[in-house]
């Protein structure tokens, strides 16, 4: 890669007067630690937060220096309570990098998908001027764009360091989050630091930004550093060095100043600005009890010529053009201010340099520059709404005569004809919100539009029509956001419409955000049965047959399954013969909703088949996800891993091309699975909290079930339930509690008593409607929770009402939603049940059959659970010979190599002895078999305390690595943290006793 000269340092992280530094010694050493860490290979993130005013932005510039001092490249990207641009931090931040680099330098760096940062900045083109400009908003690319900006810092590192200082993430928009979560989780071993900044207290905090910290905070080499009040030393040494006082003078002032300031070093520096010169005086005088006190004194003192210019200023905002304000301030018409020319104002802006509210160096460039946030906010607070509102207006007046249409600049015109809706501009405000909704959604960030087509329809003083459109078009960002509850709450406001068409499209519009999340149908079937009242039955009207085809999904959802049946039937039968490819892919991705039984799936299968290529051929990607996502439960169901690789290939397509974060969520359900199979129970419980993450992106509909499920699937696998003992009590009586989920549970910790007395109140609730479900439907886990349940307690009687339905599914895989568990051959349960009831025979055929099939899907983790099960068939009819013998040991093996500890106790409750068994084991002995001869190693490397880069150095293996098998360790043998693995390995003798250190 050719070398390439760092762009300059950021001119605002550079600042003008900067005040003394003074404290923050832990801050700062910490900041030093993740610096080297950064330095030997590995990217570190650090959130500095703290009330406004506390000094943030000032830390991260003395950390940001220093590193630059040694060669790092710094980046400064913040974001602002007005409306910017779609990932506005992460778009400055390859601004300043593509910018302030030669023409051509980074061609090397720009990754394949370089032309996706065009949706960010048109720099690019400085460095690859031969791309393509990326596909429009119809197909998303958000990954590929997120990948983009994660390899371009990624090459960029290699070269050197580098820092993005991301500041005020309290204002960040959820995409902008979204994209710095896939930064810090994907360039573990980047030589990147990402220094931001955040304020924790109301109003400001920001609820979606405290989750993203908490998600990122499970990643090695993330820090919080939480500042609070400099103490009264500190203060002292601040007044010394800024002040020239005596440490003694310096001693007394500090006491009052940390009573009045609280220690925030923005009130205090504003406090000792105003008292220089008379410090005595000011203390005789009363003490101000904010900074907005302190900026209110110092405002008063100014000419109303000066406060106008400073008004003017803190509505256009930092960053403005001075001669904005210029021209504002000559064309205002106010008493003192009308026909204004540029020197007057010019002086009144250097007035208010000296008065602390402008930085000099900054006005001196053009640009107005407060020095912090809260000087412009003190100032906006003191400026009545109604002036306010006059204000916006003048400088949006302004700014829209000077005929710039960027992308910027329409941003800008929306926020200040917003903020003067109230003066007549509303509807000019709705057309320019409307023009930054569309870029929003050219740049793949959907709940910024959303949120800003909600805003223009509210603002509009247009025709009915015109405000439905926008909020159709919001609806249609929150569904593509994966905020369907939004989605929803908008489509119910258009359903009061006064024209029967918009009624019914919008209730198309609200099933088809209600099924996603799989809520129950009854709303959505009598908003659409309400709207098709309004509109003659025509099954030559497309519209018609389209709200046909979703009422029929959506009352498949209310259980009415020949009615639903009906429906749907209709409803292809019409599309059919309009011979409408879109409205036939509507039809047909509705009718895969409909319920399967065991007998069906192949019925399922061809409606998928015939679904997948439509779909494509008229560039429906949600309808062919839909389509992917059936026909890789369907592959599992029969076995098919061609089929699912297959399935799994036309998935990614559509979720690059619908940019739905629903079908990446069903993608990833995938890749849990494929984790959960081949026995890496680390990878698998990564893929589930990131499912987790991805969820709570969905708004209410959470998708919290799912986690919990996947997270028992994968301690009860690895043996780390016994964690979960302590607990039961508040499971047992929390109000929303899976009761199948508390039988499983009790089953596996051994709670007969309590496994019994729910098993059958269970099996007195099943009924004929419930075994009827689909089989990727709840249903199934139901279904084989009960099975083990009655297994393991022996329950003759339970195990014969249970029989009869487990019984259509022989042949067959199950699987709990789409690919949310995974429990292998239903032959292998048929089989266990058989032996349990007394027919070996058929107990034999089955487990032959279940075996074939685990072992020809390639399924480690299935394998051995067959043969573990069949074991135990063979062990209770008394077979303690050579076969079942072997057949403990083929299952033993598997086992370990998977880590299914659960097995391996279960195998050892046979009466299998285990290997070097005796008062001690030996090194990697049987209580280890659950981890692998790597892992063995790490575990070695824990017990002589070393970290996780040392691991990486030692076994030649990237950190990253180092810290996957250090959580699989941690899973296996459901340590709570790595000290108590180490000691447990030590104390069993899976490894050698750490060698002793030298005394001390």
């Amino acid at each position: 890669m050719a070398a390439w000269e760092a762009p300059p340092y950021p001119i605002r992280a550079a600042g003008a007067a900067v005040p003394a530094f003074v404290g923050r010694a832990a801050e700062t050493s910490a900041a030093q630690e993740s610096w080297a860490a950064v330095r030997a290979g590995g990217r570190q993130v650090i959130f500095i937060g703290g009330e406004p005013g506390a000094g943030k932005s000032r830390l991260a510039t003395e950390i940001a220096t220093a590193a630059y001092g040694q060669g790092a490249v710094v980046l400064l990207g913040s974001c602002s309570p007005e409306p910017g641009g779609p990932y506005q931090p992460f778009a400055e931040c390859l601004e300043h990098l593509l910018g302030g680099t030669a023409s051509g330098a980074l061609a090397d760096c720009l990754p394949e998908t370089a032309a996706e940062l065009l949706r960010l900045t048109p720099l690019v083109w400085r460095h690859r001027p031969e791309l393509a400009s990326p596909g429009g908003d119809g197909g998303d690319r958000r990954r590929e764009l997120f990948d983009a900006v994660t390899g371009l810092l990624h090459a960029a590192a290699e070269q050197r360091p580098v820092v993005c200082v991301l500041e005020d993430l309290h204002w960040a928009s959820q995409p902008t989050l979204q994209l710095l979560g896939h930064v810090a989780e994907r360039s573990a071993a980047s030589r990147l630091l990402l220094l931001c900044t955040h304020r924790t207290t109301a109003p400001d905090r920001s609820d979606d930004l405290t989750y993203a910290i908490a998600d990122l905070y499970r990643l090695d080499e993330v820090r919080r550093l939480d500042l609070a009040g400099l103490s009264t030393e500190e203060i002292a040494q601040y007044l010394a060095a800024e002040g020239g006082l005596s440490a003694r003078r310096a001693r007394e002032y500090a006491t009052v100043l940390r009573d009045q300031t609280g220690g925030n070093p923005f009130f205090l520096r504003e406090l000792w600005r105003d008292m220089t010169g008379a410090p005595t005086r000011a203390f005789g005088t009363r003490a101000p009890v904010s900074v907005r006190d302190t900026l209110q004194r110092r405002l008063a003192r100014l000419t109303p010529a000066e406060r106008a210019a400073v008004e003017t200023a803190a509505v256009l905002g930092d960053g403005g053009d001075v001669r904005v304000v210029l021209r504002a301030r000559a064309d205002s018409g106010e008493t003192g201010g009308a026909g204004a020319d540029a020197a007057s104002v010019l002086a009144a802006l250097d007035a208010a340099v000296l008065f602390g509210f402008l930085d000099g160096e900054d006005l001196a460039r053009g640009r107005i520059t407060f020095p912090h946030m809260l000087t412009r906010q003190a100032v906006l607070d003191l400026t009545g709404p109604s002036r306010q509102a006059a204000l916006h207006a003048r400088v949006g007046e302004v700014l829209q005569s000077s005929g710039s249409r960027s992308p910027a600049g329409v941003r800008q015109l929306a926020y200040h004809f917003a903020r003067a809706a109230g003066l007549g501009y509303g509807e000019t405000a709705a057309r320019y919100l409307r023009l930054a909704a569309g870029d929003a959604e050219r740049s793949l960030a959907f709940e910024d539009a959303a949120a800003w087509y909600t805003q223009a329809a509210d603002l509009t003083d247009g025709p009915d029509s015109d405000r439905e459109e926008l909020l159709f078009c919001a609806a249609d960002s929150h569904v593509r956001a994966g905020d369907f509850a939004s989605a929803r709450t908008l489509y119910l406001r258009l359903t009061e419409s006064g024209e029967s068409r918009v009624r019914l499209r919008a209730a198309i519009g609200y099933e088809n955000a209600a099924w996603r999340p799989g809520l129950p149908g009854t709303e959505a079937c009598a908003l659409l049965a309400h709207a098709l009242e309004g509109v003659p039955g025509d099954p030559d009207d497309p519209r018609y047959v389209r709200a046909l085809a979703s009422l029929g999904r959506a009352t498949a959802f209310t259980g009415d399954v020949e009615r639903s049946r009906q429906l749907a039937d209709l409803a292809l039968e019409y599309a059919r013969r309009l011979g409408d490819g879109q409205l036939l892919v509507h039809a047909l991705e509705a009718m895969m909703w409909q319920r399967a039984v065991p007998e069906t799936v192949g019925q399922h299968l061809a409606l998928a088949a015939e679904l997948g290529p439509l779909a494509k051929a008229v560039q429906d990607w949600s309808a062919l996800g839909t389509a992917a996502v059936f026909s890789g439960a369907i592959a599992y169901i029969g076995g098919d891993h061609a089929a699912w690789a297959a399935a799994t290939a036309d998935l990614d397509l559509a979720v690059r091309g619908s940019g739905q974060p629903f079908l990446a969520f069903m993608r990833r359900c995938g890749d849990y699975a494929r984790a959960f199979l081949n026995g890496d129970f680390a990878a698998a419980a990564q893929v589930a909290e990131d499912l987790l993450e991805l969820g709570r992106s969905f708004g209410p509909d959470d998708t919290e079930g799912t986690y919990g499920l996947q997270i028992y699937m994968i301690r009860r696998e690895t043996g780390a339930l016994e964690q979960v003992r302590p607990l039961l009590g508040a499971v047992r009586q929390a109000p929303d509690t899976w009761e199948p989920g508390l039988l499983a549970l009790y089953t596996e910790l051994g709670l007969a008593e309590e496994a019994r007395d729910l098993l059958w109140q269970l099996l007195e609730r099943v009924d004929g409607a419930a075994a009827g479900q689909s089989p990727w439907a709840q249903w199934t886990a139901v279904l084989v929770f009960l099975t083990e349940a009655a297994l393991a307690l022996g329950d003759v009687p339970a195990a014969r009402r249970l029989r009869p339905l487990l019984a259509p599914y022989s042949g067959q895989q199950l699987i709990a939603g789409q690919f949310v568990a995974v429990f292998g051959p239903a032959d292998a349960y048929l089989a266990a049940l058989d032996s349990l009831l007394g027919n070996g025979e058929s107990a034999e055929r089955l487990f032959t059959a279940a075996l074939a099939q685990a072992a020809g899907f390639g399924a480690l983790v299935h394998r051995a659970s067959v043969l573990t099960a069949w074991a135990a068939h063979l062990g209770a009819g008394g077979g303690a010979g050579a076969r079942a013998a072997d057949m403990r040991a083929q299952a033993r093996r598997l086992a370990a190599s998977t880590g299914q500890a659960r097995l391996l106790r279960l195998l050892d409750r046979m009466g299998t002895p285990a290997p070097g068994s005796g008062e001690r084991d030996t090194p990697g002995g049987a209580d280890a078999a659950g981890l692998t001869p790597r892992e063995i190693a790490v575990l070695q490397l824990l017990a002589d305390g070393s970290s996780n880069r040392e691991i990486a150095s030692r076994l030649k293996i990237t950190e990253n690595t180092a810290s996957n098998h250090v959580r699989s360790i941690l899973l296996k043998t459901g340590a709570a943290n790595r000290t108590q693995a180490a000691m447990m390995a030590v104390s069993r003798g899976w490894v050698q006793d750490p060698v002793p250190g030298p005394a001390s």
